[in-house]
């Protein structure tokens, strides 16, 4: 866990909320760097969030996932997954946004 480790001198989370994501964006960079997949998880992340892993993140393909209660205002994510959906339909979710990517 990023909090637990890389974020462990960061004492009130509210306070440093912005350097929680560019630390967090800073972990996913260095791995994809080294060529690897990176699915991260965080919650409660808003739109300037979202910005700011674009911005660290420029150079590499990224998608952003909702699982559960949008509350971006005004952007969306990419694939939206509604609280209680079954694992299967997620899945289907999720491969008919990468199906209509490969179309393009």
């Amino acid at each position: 866990s990023v909090i637990y480790g890389v974020d462990s001198d960061i004492k009130s989370a509210e306070k440093y909320r912005n350097e929680h994501v560019r630390r967090l964006a800073e972990v996913v960079n260095v791995l994809l760097s080294a060529g690897l997949t990176v699915i991260a998880t965080a919650s409660d992340l808003d739109e300037n969030d979202i910005e700011s892993f674009r911005i660290i993140l420029r150079g590499y393909d990224m998608v952003t996932v909702i699982a559960g209660e949008n509350y971006f205002v005004e952007k969306t994510a990419d694939i939206e997954l509604p609280a209680g959906i079954a694992p299967r339909a997620a899945a289907e979710k999720v491969t008919s946004y990468y199906d209509r990517l490969e179309k393009k």
